[in-house]
C-alpha cells in the first residue's frame, strides 16, 4: 500500500491543471458573453426608445400651444439614458435623416450639449412622414474576441462591435 500512495503524490495537482484550468476559463467566457449579449440588447431597445422619442416631436408637435421640437443632445441624451448599464462613452452613433443628412458622434459623449434642431428643417426633413434613422454600435473588449473569426464583428483594435439601428416615420 505504502508504494502505491508515493507513486500518486502530485496527482491532484495535474489533475487540476488539467481540468481546473480549462473550466476557469470557461466560466468567465460565458460571463463575458452574457455581459455582452446584455448590453446588445440593452443598446437596441435605447436605439429603438430614442428614434421614437425623435419621432414624436417633429415639426408639428405642439404641447399647451408651445412647439416641442428637439435638439439632437436632447436625442442623444434619451438615448444614453435608456441604454443603462452602458457606458455612453462607449457608444459611436449616427443620426441620419430623410434627406440623408448625417451626424455623427463618436462618442456619443460628444453630442450631450449639442443644441441643434434634430431633425433639420432643411429639406424637409422635419416633416410628418420622413424617415429618422439612429445607429449605435457599442464597442466592447473581450477575452474572446481573439477567438473570433467572424468578419464584420471583430474591430481592428481586438474589441467587439455590437450595433444597433431603428427607423421610424416622424408621427407629429
Amino acid at each position: 500500500m505504502k508504494r502505491i500512495n508515493s507513486r500518486e503524490r502530485g496527482s491532484a495537482i495535474i489533475e487540476f491543471t488539467m481540468a481546473g484550468i480549462p473550466m476557469i476559463f470557461i466560466l468567465f467566457t460565458t460571463m463575458q458573453v452574457c455581459i455582452a449579449v446584455w448590453n446588445y440588447f440593452t443598446l437596441d431597445h435605447a436605439v429603438n426608445l430614442a428614434v421614437r422619442y425623435a419621432s414624436l416631436h417633429g415639426a408639428t408637435c405642439s404641447s399647451g400651444g408651445n412647439t416641442c421640437t428637439v435638439t439632437l443632445g436632447q436625442v442623444a441624451t434619451q438615448l444614453a439614458n435608456y441604454a443603462t448599464g452602458v457606458p455612453a462613452a462607449k457608444i459611436n452613433a449616427t443620426f441620419t435623416t430623410d434627406s440623408g443628412s448625417v451626424t455623427t458622434c463618436n462618442p456619443l459623449t460628444s453630442c450631450l450639449s449639442n443644441g441643434t434642431t434634430w431633425p433639420p428643417s432643411a429639406n424637409n426633413d422635419n416633416q410628418v412622414g420622413s424617415d429618422l434613422t439612429i445607429r449605435a454600435q457599442f464597442n466592447m473588449n473581450m477575452t474572446l474576441a481573439m477567438f473570433w473569426f467572424r468578419d464584420g464583428m471583430v474591430n481592428n483594435d481586438g474589441t467587439l462591435g455590437f450595433p444597433a439601428q431603428s427607423t421610424q416615420q416622424i408621427i407629429y
